[in-house]
């Protein structure tokens, strides 16, 4: 766990305790105290032990900075990539097995759904925060995860993110459909009707399809395991 080390010196100042006092208190180490107050990583009984020494909880001692700090592993990045690689081949059996692939497959569709669903976060949140986003999903691949305020407010970010994809796909449906309707008006013949039809459907429907695969497949999984692990530390 990433304690305050400015809370365990304050703790420990307000008592007028030194560390060795303090390391007699808690069973640990006058090392491990000095490390802790140093770099502020502690083990979960150590975090206890300090808690029942100060008489505080676990949680008040939880480093609330900007920073989220991570611990990557190369064995955990390499579970994430191939559960991603797992995830997005299942998708491409299953399109190749309702259909071609490339009917799934719609550039400019692609471009305006996540391009606007990039341009509201930047709206909301400023450049910063689209950044944090975006630099944000290398979270997806680390083992611990621990960031207070940090990861509070990039599960928020990631909240706000989903909700404008699914508005960026329903707005790119609207509008198809409304072209598609006034061209259909235009038709007087049949066969040029489904023509319209099957050429202009997909790509109202397709957005739908992009959001799903970055909200459920990317985003929501992020969002989900900053949620539980800020919450595993309070």
């Amino acid at each position: 766990m990433q304690l305050s080390t400015s809370k365990l010196k304050a703790l420990r100042g307000e008592r007028s305790w030194s560390q060795e006092v303090l390391a007699k208190s808690t069973g640990l180490s006058l090392r491990t105290i000095q490390r802790i107050e140093s770099e502020g990583k502690a083990s979960a009984e150590s975090t206890l032990a300090l808690s029942s020494a100060f008489e505080v909880t676990p949680g008040d001692l939880i480093s609330t900075q900007a920073a989220i700090d991570v611990n990557f592993t190369g064995r955990r990045v390499m579970q994430g990539a191939l559960l991603l690689i797992a995830i997005f081949s299942t998708l491409i059996s299953l399109f190749f097995l309702a259909s071609d692939a490339l009917s799934y497959f719609d550039l400019p569709t692609l471009v305006f759904t996540y391009t606007l669903t990039y341009m509201l976060t930047a709206l909301s949140f400023g450049f910063d925060g689209l950044a944090r986003s975006i630099t944000g999903l290398r979270y997806l691949f680390a083992k611990e995860l621990l960031g207070g305020k940090a990861a509070v407010f990039l599960a928020k970010l990631y909240g706000c993110q989903i909700r404008f994809c699914y508005t960026s796909a329903v707005l790119i449906f609207l509008i198809g459909s409304i072209a598609m309707l006034r061209q259909a008006s235009e038709t007087q013949q049949v066969t040029d009707l489904f023509l319209l039809l099957e050429s202009s459907a997909p790509v109202v429907v397709l957005p739908f399809l992009y959001a799903v695969i970055l909200c459920e497949c990317l985003i929501r999984p992020l969002k989900i395991k900053l949620e539980c692990e800020d919450i595993s530390t309070s």
